[in-house]
């Protein structure tokens, strides 16, 4: 499994904290493109239900509820 941070990611992409922003998401699109084409799961927080369904829609097979900073 590869594991997305999207915190991470939103500041990679000059957007920090926009985990469900449009940029952010393509973005992790691609990633599950690239893990699905080498038989890799793709896993990335879900920030809440409706994001939950769009990312299981794009192909990610893995959750976690939040993240190490929420807490």
């Amino acid at each position: 499994m590869l594991f997305v941070g999207p915190a991470d990611l939103s500041l990679s992409l000059g957007m920090p904290g926009q985990l469900d922003h449009p940029k952010v998401v393509d973005q992790i699109a691609r990633v599950v493109r690239a893990c699905e084409s080498h038989h890799i799961f793709c896993g990335t927080p879900a920030l809440y239900p409706e994001h939950c369904r769009r990312l299981i829609d794009l192909g990610v097979r893995y959750f976690t509820d939040r993240s190490d900073w929420s807490y």
